[in-house]
Formats: C-alpha cells, structure tokens, sequence
C-alpha cells in the first residue's frame, strides 16, 4: 500500500500556478531518487473564477499594460530562466511573413498619422505586437505573459498524467477545484480543514482537508480611499483598459485635473492607459516621496558599475544636506530626494544607464552612513529612497511618454499625502493633500481619481493598537484567527526591519515553498486516504 498526501493551494492565478510547478518539480526529483519510498501526493487546486494559471493582472486585455520586469527575469522555472523568452520568441517566428510585413505597414502607418505607442496598442493590439522588434529584455505585454502561464500550467498537468503513466497508477494528481475558500482551521489528526462554497452551476458547499494548505490568492486591495471604489469618477489598481475606457474616453472638461495617487508603476500604466484613450488635460501625480521614474537599458547595464562619477550626489552634498536639515528630517530627505532624482536623470546617467548610479549608491554605503550622521534618520530614508528608485524603472517608450508630459506642462510631480478625498463635487473630488515637509495642508479639485496605491503590501496588517493580524481576505483572516499563520514569524523574515511584511500574499505563498512549507507526508492519516 502507498502512502498517500494532500496539498491544497487556494488560488490558481499566477502564483498558485507557479507554487503548483515547482511543488511536482519537487515530487518528481523526489520520485526519481526514492522510487520505492516516495508517497503518492494529491494536489487540490482551488480557483473561484475557474480560469487556471494567468491570474487577474495577466489577462487577455490590449497590450497598453505591460510587465515591469525585463522579460529575461520573469520565467516561473527556476532551472530554466530563459523559459519565457524562448517561449515568446517560438510565438513570434511562427507567425507568417506575410502578417508581420502587414502589420509593420499598419504600425507605422498610424505612427505617421499621428497616433501614439499606446493608442496604437489599444486600437491595434495584435498588429502592435507583430510589428515591434522584440528583444529578449524588454518589457512585454502582461497579455503575453499570461499566454506563457497558462501554457506552463498545461505543460504542468501534462507531465503529471504522463508521470501517471509511466509508473502505472495515480502517483500524482492535480484536482481542479472552481470553488471559493473562505475557511482554513484545524482539521483532524493534525490535517487543515478548507470549507467554502463551489462556484459552478450548483454552488454547493465543500469541505476538504489536506496535510498541508498554501495560500495564493493573489494581490489584495487595501481600505486607502477604498469608499470611492463605485464611484464613476474613480478608478484604482488593477485597471482594466474596459474600466479606462469607460471612465476617461470623450472626457473632454478638462477644466480640473485628473489627479494619481502614486508616483511609481501604477503611475506608469496610468499615464499609458490615459494617453491611449486620448485624454488632453493635466495630470498631478503625488506620493510621499515623488521617486520618479528612470529608463531600464538591460544592455547598458548587464554589468553595472560600482564606481560610476556621481554628478549631484556625494559626500560633502550629503553632509552639507544633514547640516541644514538636521532639525527636520522631513525637508531633509525630500531635499535628498530631489539630488538623487537629479542625479537619476542626468544627461550623463541616461547615456551610461542609471542602474549604474544605483550600484555606486549601494557600494558606497559606509561613506554615506558617516555623511548622514549628522541627521539621525536620514541615512535610513537615504537607503529606503534607493529601494524605491531600483522599483521604479521602465522601458523606453513608457519613460518617454512620462517625460514629454512633463515637458508640454500635463504632468506635475508633487511630493504630498492625500488624506482625504471627498465626492461632494457634482463630477469630481475634493482631494486634500499635505506637504511632508512644511505640513501645509491644500485642497485640489480633481474630475478624476486615480488610486496607484491602492494595494496591500502585506496578506494582513496588524492594527497597531491591538498588535492583532487581520487581513481583508477571508481565507488569510480564518487562517489568522486559527493560529495557521504566525504573522511575526512572517514579518520579521520578509522585513526585519519594518512594521510590515513586504511583499503580498503571493510573497507569502513564495515563502513556503522557499521554506520547505509543502512537505510530502509521510504518515497522513487511514481518514484522509479513504477520502482518495
């Protein structure tokens, strides 16, 4: 008799799909050095919308959105990185001649004609992507990486069945649940019980257990402006180019700006989803510290250098900075943050690749430490500042429609909190900002909102009153309020030295499989074998 094991995975977007991977990457590694020792393993798969390994942000949409990672980094196979390139490039030289050379003229027609990059890839998606020459570090469209999970998804079930096969009964299995987990807690003989409801024609209830559970249920929405989310005049991450288009096209009072919460990779997206429905009034971006965006070259920067000539940014300008400020250390990192954006966007940091001022940044840190000490809490905003700048790259064409907003006067910049944001206007809001160095206190009003903040950082947060997790995802509450998740064990391993776990419940599933958390029972119980 074989041994049998449970692992449940809640949620099959691109993170469950990707723990799914590695986890019968791991079976089979197993099962070919322990044939006779290795147990049978069931994975229970749950996905409410029943569509399996692409997940929310990889969908099928117009490729206006694209990644914000370079292609090269972002395969799920470890052992293979180029896996998704390869896969794209296979795509791509299978397309006929014949459609790439009318789609080439089709692009370049509507160029001339007046229409931008992302205009082009709204109205014309699929001659937009026949007719770029695609490198293999560029950003590509999320339509396309989803293209690639689901394929690797399939590929995965496929290998199971053949594995299945081969060795002549159900060694492996891949369950398929359309089904919604609202529930986690102990279940019997030191198993996890999964309660919820099927999301299918019947709907019926279900309750499972497995040895152990990994929950992937994707990014979170946070409660910032969160009130606003039925209002017309608001949208807020993940947009979808149908909402963009339903909220912004033939928005032509532009007598009040469109106003984005967020400085960073929302703001990117937002600004490409504006310029592809047309929009042609001003823009005002804020965020806590305004990092702007810089262009990603992968070729210039494949080996980045750590002694790259600083231009605004260095020793003396650093002391001469936590002189001035040392009483207020608000204006002192925004005066900080200014002398890296400067220095980020140098004609001389452009041409060689800012990563390079990034490396330099990093190499030196001891030579800052001792320039800053002069302000306590500066040298930590200094090296918090080069986390988000390395966040906040992108590829040419994006970097290149945020700046010449900037030139032609559309888009503003502005370092500030918004702490309110009242719908009292007939068509708009009343959006309160503060400046994080003087404190003043201004009210804009905007016909449009968009929310680049709106997503949870963690799978929870803990209220700092009580100390107690919560999360707004039932299944992360449940397993919270059981005791399944240790949230100071979490936050002190992903962020040891913030008040927050970084990352999002997909961080945290990418956790247990780094930990080993989806081991292969050995002695699960006579009850749960039966079940099978």
């Amino acid at each position: 008799a074989h041994l049998m094991g449970t692992t449940a995975i809640v949620g099959g977007g691109a993170t469950g799909g990707g723990v799914l991977h590695h986890l019968v990457q791991e079976y089979l590694d197993r099962l070919q050095t322990e044939p006779e020792d290795t147990p049978d393993l069931t994975i229970d798969l749950f996905e409410a919308r029943g569509q399996y390994g692409i997940g929310g942000p990889y969908n099928t949409e117009p490729p206006v959105f694209r990644l914000n990672q370079p292609a090269g980094n972002m395969s799920i196979d470890r052992h293979n990185p180029g896996a998704f390139t390869a896969w794209f490039n296979e795509w791509l030289h299978n397309r006929p001649l014949s459609e790439v050379a009318k789609a080439r003229s089709l692009y370049n027609q509507k160029a001339q004609e007046g229409l931008t990059e992302s205009q082009i890839a709204l109205h014309y998606p699929t001659e937009y992507i026949l007719a770029r020459r695609w490198r293999e570090n560029d950003f590509l469209p999320r339509s396309f990486y989803g293209s690639y999970l689901r394929a690797e998804y399939a590929k995965t079930v496929a290998l199971a069945e053949a594995v299945n096969q081969e060795v002549g009964r159900q060694a492996l299995r891949i369950v398929q649940h359309n089904a919604l987990v609202r529930k986690l807690e102990p279940g019997t003989d030191h198993a996890l019980a999964l309660e919820g409801q099927e999301t299918g024609e019947y709907q019926q209830p279900f309750r499972i257990e497995a040895d152990a559970a990994i929950i992937a249920t994707g990014h979170l929405k946070n409660e910032f402006l969160a009130e606003h989310r039925d209002n017309p005049d608001y949208l807020d991450t993940p947009m979808t180019i149908a909402m963009v288009k339903e909220r912004l096209t033939n928005l032509t009072d532009v007598s009040r700006p469109i106003i984005i919460a967020g400085t960073s990779q929302s703001m990117l997206d937002a600004l490409a989803a504006i310029d592809a429905v047309g929009y042609q009034g001003k823009i005002i971006a804020v965020s806590p510290h305004a990092v702007e965006p810089w262009p990603n070259d992968p070729e210039k920067e494949a080996f980045p250098r750590t002694d790259y000539p600083l231009q605004h940014v260095g020793a003396a300008s650093m002391m001469a900075i936590a002189a001035q400020h040392h009483g207020n250390i608000a204006s002192a990192e925004e005066a900080l943050r200014q002398s890296m954006v400067k220095e980020m966007h140098s004609p001389e940091a452009i041409k060689a690749g800012p990563g390079h001022v990034l490396a330099t940044l990093r190499a030196q840190q001891a030579v800052w430490k001792d320039a800053c000490s002069h302000c306590p809490g500066l040298y930590e905003r200094f090296t918090s500042l080069i986390d988000e700048l390395a966040g906040n790259s992108t590829f040419k064409e994006r970097f290149d429609l945020y700046q010449r907003y900037k030139e032609e006067g559309r888009l503003e910049i502005r370092a500030g909190r918004i702490n309110s944001a009242a719908s009292s206007l007939p068509n708009g809001f009343e959006v309160g900002i503060t400046d994080p160095v003087t404190g003043k206190q201004e009210t804009i009003l905007a016909r449009k909102l968009i929310n680049g903040a709106s997503m949870l950082r963690t799978p929870y947060f803990i209220d700092q009153k009580t100390g107690h997790a919560h999360s707004p995802d039932a299944v992360v509450e449940s397993a919270l309020q059981n005791g399944l998740i240790a949230p100071d064990t979490v936050h002190k391993i992903l962020n040891p030295s913030g008040p927050y776990a970084d990352g999002t419940v997909a961080s945290l599933a990418r956790l247990m499989v780094a930990c080993g958390a989806f081991p292969i029972p050995e002695t699960p119980s006579k009850k749960r074998q039966k079940r099978r």
